[in-house]
């Protein structure tokens, strides 16, 4: 098994020398979107370009692993962009904020679902994302949306 300090260079490195790279996810933190097992494809993109629901991928200093997550808050602090990430899956925020030491690149595609996140997100951000009444229908709305594309 490799390991992971090898794929956290390996993947900063594809990212330093290309505009994207695929990545394997191993959790189901962003259920219904991504799936364990799932491949994404991540882009670089400079951190100031990231917006509120873009998912993103980020190194957490506390778990020792990269993290597939939504940005659910954004601001600046100290005259630096820190952000406040969540999984679709998990009940609360993330206890670290991201900032652009430990941030990696936005989630583009997915490619088992062959999902375009610039499209997803559209729907994505019709339904208030923190309202737990709604957490059935956008499941269902994913369900619709990813069937009615395969």
């Amino acid at each position: 098994m490799m390991n992971l300090n090898k794929i956290i260079f390996n993947s900063l490195l594809a990212l330093k020398y290309k505009e994207s790279c695929v990545l394997h996810v191993s959790t189901t933190s962003m259920w219904p979107l991504i799936d364990a097992n799932d491949q994404i494809v991540v882009e670089r993109i400079n951190v100031e370009k990231i917006k509120k629901y873009d998912v993103i991928v980020f190194y957490s200093y506390k778990l020792q692993k990269l993290v597939v997550h939504r940005v659910v808050k954004s601001q600046e602090l100290n005259n630096k962009i820190v952000f406040t990430t969540k999984g679709d899956n998990n009940p609360k925020n993330d206890e670290d904020s991201v900032t652009k030491k430990s941030f990696l690149g936005r989630v583009i595609f997915i490619k088992n679902k062959k999902i375009d996140l610039e499209r997803y997100n559209y729907f994505w951000l019709s339904i208030h994302f923190d309202n737990p009444i709604f957490i059935k229908l956008k499941q269902k709305l994913f369900h619709f949306f990813y069937n009615s594309r395969v």
